[in-house]
């Protein structure tokens, strides 16, 4: 279920956009706790265990198998450094998919979300046969609405006081990109 599915250079490093194995549940784990501790714009705000993260990973493996969603990890030295993913939502909106994006801190800014965005809202557009992707993001995740917008999501509303980011209530800006 690797298979890589995009290689390319940025900025001297090799990386690819790839299917996850099992194995890769270190690495993700790694990548999410991350996040967490950074106090990262991410809806995560709890650390995970191994076991936890294991389950969530076959969840993933086997629901991209089944065309409910794509996932992919993102991959640079042999580490996956983030991971990328839609899942389609169900009757009646099975033609719309939820997007979702994630990075390790040292490898945000480099412009390896701008050029994945696009593969992969085209692979969910091929396997799911969806025709509209939706996104939440954080109002002060400045740099990750920058990127959206770069890749054609619009914003359509916002929710305010939408999400509690750790006892600070942030609107939740929503967009879309219609495929």
């Amino acid at each position: 279920m690797a298979k890589i599915v995009h290689k390319f250079n940025l900025k001297g490093k090799d990386v690819f956009l790839r299917y996850p194995r099992k194995e890769d549940a270190k690495d993700l784990l790694s990548l999410v706790n991350s996040l967490i501790r950074e106090k990262a714009y991410v809806s995560m705000q709890k650390k995970f265990t191994l076991k936890e993260e294991k389950k969530w990973l076959l969840r993933q493996i086997k629901e991209t198998k089944e065309l409910k969603r794509i996932y992919f990890v993102v991959e640079v030295k042999n580490k996956v450094i983030g991971s990328v993913g839609v899942e389609k939502k169900t009757i009646p909106q099975d033609h719309v998919g939820d997007f979702g994006i994630i990075f390790k801190k040292n490898l945000r800014n480099l412009g390896i979300g701008q050029k994945i965005i696009p593969l992969v809202l085209s692979e969910a557009k091929d396997k799911l046969k969806i025709k509209i992707v939706t996104l939440g993001v954080y109002n002060k995740n400045k740099k990750a609405l920058h990127v959206y917008t770069k890749c054609g999501f619009e914003k359509i509303g916002k929710i305010k006081k939408g999400v509690n980011h750790y006892g600070r209530y942030l609107d939740d800006i929503l967009m879309v990109k219609y495929l």
